[in-house]
Parts: C-alpha cells; sequence; structure tokens
C-alpha cells in the first residue's frame, strides 16, 4: 500500500504519438542539456586557471557562482526535463508536469541571482587588476562567455520545457 504525502499522483492516458514524441524530443534534449551543463562546468575549471588575478580573495566566489550556474542546468536537464519521470506507458502523471514547469522558471530566476553576484565579484576582479596595472586579456573574456552560458541554456530548456510539457489542467 502507497502511503502519499500531500496529494497522490494523478495519471492521465495520452496519445501513443505524444508519449514517443515525449521521449524521443524530451530525452534527447534533457540529456543534451544535462551534458552541456557537466562540459561547462569542466571549461569552468579549466579556463578559471587563466584568470588574470589568481591570487585575488574573489576568485573562489567566481568559481561558487559559476559552477552553481552549472549545476542548476545539469539539475533541470538530468531531473526536471527527464521524460522518463513523467511517462509510464502512454500515461502522463499531470502534478509532476505542473511541478517541473514550475521548477523551469525557478531554476531560471535563480541564474539570474547568481549571475548577478558572479558579475558583481567579476566587476571587482577587474577593478583590481586595473589598478595592478593589468588587463583583460581572450581568455579571460572567454572564461566569462563560458560562465554566462548557462543563463541562455537554461532559458531554452525553460521555452523547450513548457512547449513539450503543456499545462495540465488540473
Amino acid at each position: 500500500m502507497a502511503v502519499y504525502i500531500g496529494r497522490p499522483p494523478i495519471w492521465v492516458p495520452i496519445p501513443a504519438e505524444q508519449a514517443r514524441r515525449l521521449r524521443t524530443l524530451g530525452g534527447w534534449f534533457a540529456m543534451l542539456t544535462g551534458s552541456a551543463a557537466v562540459v561547462l562546468a569542466v571549461l569552468v575549471v579549466l579556463l578559471g586557471g587563466q584568470l588574470v588575478t589568481r591570487y585575488d580573495v574573489l576568485v573562489p566566489f567566481v568559481y561558487i557562482f559559476a559552477l552553481t550556474m552549472d549545476v542548476f542546468l545539469a539539475m533541470t536537464g538530468f531531473l526536471v526535463l527527464n521524460p522518463w519521470r513523467h511517462l509510464r506507458g502512454e500515461q502522463i502523471e499531470l502534478l509532476l508536469v505542473q511541478r517541473s514547469r514550475q521548477l523551469l522558471g525557478l531554476h531560471w530566476g535563480m541564474m539570474f541571482v547568481f549571475a548577478f553576484f558572479l558579475t558583481f565579484f567579476l566587476l571587482g576582479l577587474l577593478q583590481t587588476e586595473l589598478r595592478r596595472g593589468g588587463q583583460m586579456d581572450g581568455w579571460d573574456w572567454l572564461f566569462v562567455a563560458v560562465a554566462y552560458l548557462p543563463v541562455l541554456l537554461q532559458g531554452v530548456a525553460f521555452f523547450v520545457g513548457r512547449r513539450l510539457y503543456p499545462r495540465p489542467n488540473i
């Protein structure tokens, strides 16, 4: 006997073609999003070693916020958009779809918060470097581009995920 905390799941039958489309398109998109997050996290670590002020106290904060954005993107890909969580045969679970749609918005909103703090610490690094007489080179700008790419990918995941999983009528 299953014990539910809150509302029990609501499984609703869907057409076989829609279930197949969700499994293929949703599965590929979820895997690509999660894999891109892992690759971006590796690139953040590798390119972060090239930061202009490696011995500055702000560098760990830059790493923390850049990697946290990659973690949120990976969670979106591997957990929120995963069609195997939402489907059972040719049935879809409506409450989980509703929660997933909400999480897509929450994750994208959190990305903007982390991007704001990342910008704050990157500007601090830039100010410190300019005071020392240095300048930003190509590796630093590549790090900045890779660090902010999860915000763009999360936006794509938001719109594609909400298109894949239409609003449930509960």
